[in-house]
């Protein structure tokens, strides 16, 4: 009931409902003073509570205000982050294409010279395939 605001609250309000009637059957004099005084010591320490959670709420808020933007501002970094790594791994894509055409290329100029040297070489007796 201590952390329960709702609790506290409905009890504070009955606890100030009873000290407030109790003001109509007392009678005159010290007895309904006191109750008075008790009565307003409630108001004045509700208060006080009401404004220390108020305080509360509003440093919750600001703080959570403070994290999301550092949050947004991480995503934002990592989401700039991952353009350039898309980038560079796109880049490198494309060269490890080129550099696979070219390769193709050159297997393929490789066998031509290896037909040709076989072709010499034999003189036209016997073929020789790849080794």
């Amino acid at each position: 009931m201590k952390d329960c605001h709702a609790w506290q609250s409905n009890g504070m309000s009955f606890a100030l409902s009873v000290l407030a009637l109790s003001l109509v059957l007392l009678p005159p004099g010290w007895p309904q003073q006191l109750v008075a005084l008790a009565l307003l010591a409630l108001i004045v320490w509700q208060g006080m509570v009401n404004h220390r959670r108020t305080d509360d709420l509003i440093y919750g808020q600001h703080r959570l205000l403070a994290l999301t933007q550092e949050l947004r501002g991480k995503q934002l970094l990592i989401q700039e982050q991952n353009e350039r790594l898309a980038e560079q791994v796109d880049a490198r894509t494309a060269e490890l294409r080129d550099a696979n055409l070219r390769l193709a290329a050159a297997n393929l100029e490789l066998l031509e010279l290896d037909r040709l040297r076989c072709a010499v070489l034999s003189n036209g007796r016997t073929s020789c395939g790849l080794r």
